[in-house]
């Protein structure tokens, strides 16, 4: 009787064992899918710090456990900066040489001294003053075309806001088991753009020599004038400044949260004009010294306080100064206030 009691219990308990067996995740790949972050970024560049939030999408791979994905992703991840500078007036000059029509006399080449420092024609320079001391020297010319010897036009900038919008496609390694539990370290790299957009109000001072030609007669006069909120550049300066970034790095996953790491490089062309190398700006060529704080970097505030003037970029650059273009297809360039490389830090958590 005992042993058909036991027979019967055994026979009624076996269900359950299989039940539960059913119910533990099976060995092998599972489907990856989409995973869905959102965290913090800090961004600690030559001149200053930023801090950021971002979302990010990513594709992540297969892998052996159910709640967690395989070794592989590729991204999609978007930032903003809301706070990368303000300034209710900025204490310097962003001076233009916008017109220099003096010639070769002779063997010696035209001189354009602005401060004691010696200007080509399209050059940008910062200034602590308006109307700094201006000397010439060269050759007029006759043409209808070069009535303007000399035009410098110097902005004075204020009510500056600037913020920036950043667009990265991460690509993802993670290293180690594939374990529900623990961390697990990853390495990674990718490409991105960061748009820096800089709304800001211009006020222009500009200083003008002009010749007039009169049977026997030429008259050169200087005249000075004033404008306020202007347009610079006659509407070609953008509001915002692209970068294009290179990325790599590393962190680590624990849980739901993601530590990283990251080391950027800035991408972009050199131009080449009269020996002088220069980076490309596509966009805002007054935004860099204004991030860049340059009336704080100890050189340029020596030079500014005793008068002097600092040249940083140029315009109309020909792209290929050996092609048959280069009078034609020109771009902007600076050799100063350009940070090629910044360091990120950061965490997020996933959200799905």
């Amino acid at each position: 009787m005992s042993m058909l009691f036991v027979q019967g219990l055994l026979q009624a308990q076996a269900p359950s064992r299989n039940s539960e067996e059913t119910m533990l995740p099976p060995e092998g790949e599972h489907r990856g899918g989409v995973e869905i972050s959102a965290g913090l970024l800090g961004m600690q560049s030559q001149y200053r710090g930023s801090g950021a939030g971002q979302l990010e999408f990513a594709l992540r791979g297969a892998g052996r456990i159910r709640d967690r994905q395989g070794p592989f992703s590729i991204g999609l991840m978007v930032s903003f900066h809301p706070a990368m500078g303000q300034w209710d007036q900025v204490p310097m000059y962003i001076g233009h040489v916008r017109d220099f029509n003096l010639f070769s006399a002779g063997n010696a080449q035209p001189v354009l001294n602005v401060a004691g420092t010696p200007l080509r024609d399209n050059e940008l320079f910062l200034s602590a003053v308006a109307l700094p001391e201006v000397q010439l020297a060269g050759q007029l010319s006759l043409s209808p075309g070069a009535e303007d010897v000399l035009v410098l036009d110097y902005y004075e900038v204020r009510d500056v806001h600037m913020n920036m919008w950043g667009l990265m496609v991460p690509v993802r390694w993670h290293f180690g088991p594939d374990k529900a539990q623990g961390p697990r370290f990853f390495a990674e790299a990718g490409l991105g753009v960061d748009v820096l957009r800089m709304q800001a109000t211009y006020d222009l001072v500009r200083s003008s020599i002009t010749m007039d030609i009169q049977p026997l007669v030429i008259t050169l006069t200087r005249s000075i004038s004033m404008q306020s909120d202007v347009v610079p550049l006659d509407g070609e300066l953008d509001q915002s400044v692209v970068f294009t970034r290179a990325m790599v790095g590393g962190g680590v996953d624990l849980g739901r949260f993601r530590v990283f790491l990251r080391l950027q490089r800035t991408v972009s062309a050199a131009l080449e004009q009269d020996g002088d190398t220069f980076r490309r700006v596509r966009g805002n060529v007054f935004a860099l010294p204004v991030i860049a704080e340059a009336w704080n970097d100890p050189e340029v505030a020596t030079t500014l306080a005793g008068g002097g003037i600092v040249p940083y970029g140029r315009t109309d650059i020909p792209k290929d100064a050996d092609g048959p273009a280069q009078s034609y297809d020109t771009a902007t360039g600076v050799d100063r206030f350009w940070d090629r490389s910044q360091a990120v830090l950061g965490i997020s958590f996933r959200l799905r």
